[in-house]
């Protein structure tokens, strides 16, 4: 008698023996366990129940074996199969859904679909798009990789940092047929019967279009995607919504209007208890306008805070990154790039500190987790600058007054302030007063300034100082970073040359180490508390109570509402007469421009594209911080072969001195024949 055949197991999905497949959330899909032969009922196998993970819902009224599952997944959903012999396991088959929002990949090329002509020599630089990027998540722990393919006449070539995008190579005239395919190890991904990937089609023509006559065309290098580009758009959201002008309009949401909306709960019963003591006399009042500037930069600064720009925001984002992209994806690409915590901080702390744990508190052993996990983008070259705009100054001058006490020199030019006690900046200035032996001093904030940036302040308030430890070498490593970039700049826009991006990334790296040397001691706080009393500063001149004093030029255009009443008391001081907006770029762009290098992963980085695609994102930071430089002290950062290192101070004090000797505004309390008279008291 002939001996029967072995059963042998197949798991059936969609009725097909393939080894994954792709569905859409809410999607059907029929999952079979069976045998080949049909197992006989009069033997000892037996197919056990499937092992189905929870997220499976089954359709109802469609049958045993249908199933969905209502949302998209981050990693594959296992299947397993088994065929028992007896009470032994005699077989086993495990297959993988994935469940995805987007199932059916496009191959584009600069947002367009790729042309079915293409010239000879004409290189294309494609995208894998419409691909659910969950696919590439750190969220997910399946190894998803795009295998490009090409038939006929065409090369491709990957891109190494991101395996979405390819450059195609049209070297050789004929058919040509390209292909992006999903794998996940050695299987590729299925949709039903069918590998999922995009396919481009196309013909490559003569260049000369076949009429003897060759069209030459010359296109600006290519710029390929690079991870830390996420950072960036990040940078720039954050140090956006910590704008003057958006903390203004906090303290007035909050204060005026009554909506603490988007505090957390225990935060708005705090501020209603403390607004609802107010009495309008002693301090209560500044009290609470400090603890809600401290609540605008707590909820808005840190890296894992909620990311949500707006329209124009991220078109401005997609001209930067030179591709459309849309919110859901830039959220996926800074999550997949900061993991649990930016690069450069688990290089730090792999190095420093291995094996020690973050925790929640603040007082017991470990790494405190928010400032690992969320650290806040502040850098203290914005207070630096603003300082140097006369903001605190004019705030000194202001509440010296306020406490009846002449300024230096025969004449007072405050003398005619008087701020009436029934509007609230009289209430708040009182308790600004109050609180002055808990701020910081002109003496703190300068020592910070040379430990952070090797920066000094010079005036009547600043003694001599004798730092410990001073980064004496960045102002020259960061003036060549932005010659450097000028010159690649003017490179990048002719069509004849490819711009070499190493001089960049290593200047780059330069900067990235000197600002890594100097954040120890009081970097996790001064930069935090000078930017919590700037801002409150800013927002007393913006007050309609300093406004009907200090009235400045009807007609001259400002960024933000506290900047004319400086620009006022710089006049009447006779103080320098470039405008503070000069000095606030420089501190804005400033320190976006530090933060993409301090944060950014440098040292581990050996790829002139992040250093090329650095300078372009960063383009108009670059040469608005050039020009507010330039503005300010009057020296131009664009000659490479002559990069300057000298102080700003220095440079602020002979452009003040130039200003008094050709007639300009001069100090009230000047003496002449006094060279300190051309130092504003700080």
């Amino acid at each position: 008698m002939a001996l029967k055949p072995t059963p042998q197991l197949k798991l059936l999905l969609n009725n097909l023996d393939v080894p994954n497949q792709v569905i859409r959330a809410n999607e059907q899909v029929r999952i079979l366990a069976v045998t080949d032969p049909p197992i006989d009922p009069a033997s000892n196998y037996r197919l056990a129940p499937l092992d189905l993970p929870d997220a499976f819902v089954r359709a109802g009224g469609r049958g045993k074996d249908i199933y969905t599952v209502p949302d998209a997944q981050p990693e594959p959903l296992e299947i397993v199969a088994e065929l028992y012999l007896g009470d032994k396991v005699q077989s086993t088959v495990t297959k993988q859904i994935y469940v995805l929002k987007v199932v059916e990949p496009k191959m584009t090329s600069g947002g367009d679909a790729i042309p079915s002509n293409v010239r000879q020599g004409q290189p294309l630089h494609a995208e894998l798009s419409e691909v659910d990027l969950l696919l590439f998540s750190e969220e997910s722990s399946s190894l998803i990789e795009v295998k490009w393919r090409s038939e006929g006449v065409a090369t491709v070539t990957p891109n190494h940092n991101n395996p979405r995008y390819a450059t195609i190579g049209t070297d050789r005239v004929g058919l040509a047929k390209i292909y992006a395919e999903l794998w996940n190890e050695n299987e590729p991904l299925y949709r039903k019967d069918e590998q999922v990937r995009a396919v481009a089609d196309f013909e490559v023509e003569p260049a000369d279009g076949g009429t003897g006559v060759v069209s030459v065309s010359l296109q600006r290098s290519a710029a390929l995607p690079t991870a830390d580009q996420a950072l960036w758009s990040l940078i720039r959201h954050r140090t956006g919504e910590i704008s003057s002008t958006n903390y203004i309009a906090f303290v007035d949401q909050i204060l005026c209007g009554g909506n603490l909306g988007g505090l957390p709960g225990e935060r708005q019963r705090e501020l209603k208890d403390a607004i609802g003591g107010l009495s309008g006399y002693g301090t209560s009042s500044y009290e609470v306008l400090k603890y809600v500037t401290e609540l605008f930069l707590l909820t808005r600064c840190g890296t894992y805070d909620s990311f949500d720009p707006d329209s124009k925001a991220l078109a401005e984002e997609s001209a930067r990154l030179g591709e459309t992209v849309g919110l859901t994806e830039l959220r996926t690409r800074i999550q997949t790039y900061l993991g649990n915590s930016l690069p450069y901080l688990d290089r730090v702390i792999l190095a420093a500190f291995p094996g020690l744990e973050t925790t929640d508190s603040y007082l017991c052993e470990g790494l405190i987790r928010s400032r690992v996990e969320s650290p806040c983008l502040l850098e203290l070259i914005w207070s630096y600058w603003h300082e140097e705009g006369m903001l605190v100054q004019g705030t000194n001058a202001v509440s010296r007054r306020f406490q009846n006490v002449r300024g230096p020199g025969p004449r007072d030019p405050l003398a005619h302030f008087e701020l009436d006690p029934l509007r609230p900046l009289n209430n708040i200035l009182w308790g600004y007063v109050q609180d002055e032996r808990k701020r910081l001093s002109v003496n703190r904030r300068a020592y910070e300034y040379n430990h952070h940036y090797g920066l000094a302040l010079y005036g009547n308030a600043v003694p001599p100082m004798r730092p410990a430890d001073s980064r004496s070498k960045f102002l020259e490593a960061f003036h060549s970073l932005l010659s450097l970039a000028f010159g690649f700049y003017k490179e990048d826009s002719d069509t004849t040359v490819i711009a070499d991006g190493y001089p960049l990334l290593n200047a780059l790296k330069e900067v990235h180490m000197i600002l890594a040397q100097g954040a120890h001691n009081q970097f996790g706080d001064l930069p935090w508390t000078a930017r919590v009393e700037m801002l409150i500063q800013q927002w007393m001149f913006a007050r309609p109570e300093m406004r009907d004093f200090l009235q400045s030029r009807p007609m001259v255009p400002y960024k933000e509402p506290w900047m004319p009443a400086v620009d006022t008391l710089k006049t009447l001081q006779g103080w320098s007469d470039v405008s503070v907006t000069h000095f606030s770029d420089l501190g804005t762009y400033g320190e976006q421009i530090l933060l993409s290098i301090r944060y950014g992963d440098w040292i581990g980085i050996n790829d002139e594209n992040s250093a090329k695609n650095w300078a372009r994102y960063w383009r108009p930071e670059v040469q608005g911080y050039i020009h507010a430089y330039r503005a300010v002290t009057g020296v131009d950062l664009t000659y490479p072969e002559r990069v300057d290192a000298i102080l700003p101070a220095i440079h602020l004090q002979k452009r003040l001195a130039l200003q008094h000797a050709r007639g300009g505004p001069a100090m009230l309390s000047a003496r002449p024949g006094r060279a300190r008279q051309f130092l504003p008291r700080l």
